[in-house]
């Protein structure tokens, strides 16, 4: 009994870290940024992160570095 509430616990543990740590679709990266105050116009997809071409608040334009896990901004670069 316990080997089985042990199993079923560490698989419920294993199964939360894989759906917490699954990468985000771009729309939702796109939400995120968008919610930052940035005008998305261009988002691509690369290994680990998305590339994103945005407009600041000002309107300049840059180029923005997300995690595909966190839609954390890992960069943001002024954009020619």
């Amino acid at each position: 009994m316990k080997t089985t509430l042990l199993t079923a616990s560490a698989f419920a543990m294993v199964a939360t870290a894989s759906i917490a740590q699954s990468p985000l679709s771009a729309s939702a990266a796109l939400q995120a940024v968008e919610a930052k105050g940035y005008t998305v116009t261009e988002i691509d997809r690369e290994a680990a992160w998305f590339e994103i071409d945005a407009l600041t608040q000002n309107g300049m334009r840059v180029e923005l570095i997300v995690d595909a896990d966190t839609a954390k901004i890992l960069s943001e670069a002024a954009d020619d």
